[in-house]
């Protein structure tokens, strides 16, 4: 109705829970795909090893030692201990991810001025160095329950670098703080093999021109088939142990 009233084209609710009840004729719903990890209550990082066939095994372990053969270290800083310094780090890889595709940044240094005033207590930025030297980055938020990320750049490449600071040690993060479910970001097969799993999420949309509408709207009927088979065929390539 607001809509309507002030002529606005569209409205557009994105990654929220499912809902159940019957929706307006008008409004359609449109699924994709994420992939998410799950804590299952492990107590430490071997843990969650421990649950995934030998092979996947031991290459999340060969990754994660090259770091160490590389001589890179790395250091977690949340809340107060991130500092002017280390955002302005964070924002010369975040600058960079972005240009090396022929990209402008999509947010100003400002911005994240602001979030690190306001949202502290809700950041968590991991950096790496390589004979004391900042090389990479990855910035996350994160609430009681949940680790959300990531914003990721480099300013050298070295081998498996990025895993490393995108997902293993965010799933650390996850077990040592007692955090339920880490989403990582969208799209990603590659992350498929290291223990994140294929979700289902859900959109809701409204398009007021009455062709493009019904355009769209049996467009993701179709897409929304096309998800659950490519979920189910997601879920035949994670890297857990298979139960009886």
């Amino acid at each position: 109705e607001h809509c309507q009233k002030e002529d606005i084209k569209s409205w557009h609710i994105l990654y929220c829970k499912e809902v159940k009840t019957a929706l307006p004729k008008d409004v359609y719903h449109r699924n994709t795909i994420q992939f998410h990890w799950f804590n299952r209550e492990y107590k430490v990082f071997d843990d969650f090893l421990s649950t995934l066939a030998s092979r996947k095994r031991k290459n999340i372990r060969k990754e994660r030692l090259s770091i160490i053969q590389q001589n890179i270290k790395v250091r977690l800083l949340k809340n107060n201990e991130i500092t002017q310094k280390d955002l302005e780090f964070f924002y010369l890889t975040y600058q960079l991810t972005y240009l090396k595709r022929g990209h402008q940044p999509h947010l100003n240094f400002e911005f994240f001025k602001l979030l690190l005033a306001d949202m502290a207590e809700n950041m968590l930025l991991i950096i790496a160095s390589h004979t004391q030297e900042d090389i990479a980055c990855s910035l996350f938020f994160y609430d009681d329950n949940q680790l959300y990320g990531r914003y990721w750049g480099c300013t050298k490449q070295y081998k498996n670098l990025h895993f490393e600071l995108c997902y293993y040690l965010g799933i650390e993060f996850c077990i040592n703080n007692n955090l339920k479910i880490f989403k990582p970001g969208t799209q990603g097969e590659h992350k498929i093999q290291r223990g994140f799993e294929p979700v289902l999420t859900h959109s809701y949309h409204w398009i007021k021109h009455p062709d493009l509408k019904e355009a769209i709207k049996n467009f993701c009927k179709e897409e929304q088939k096309h998800m659950l088979t490519y979920q189910q065929q997601c879920r035949q390539k994670l890297p857990f142990k298979k139960r009886d």
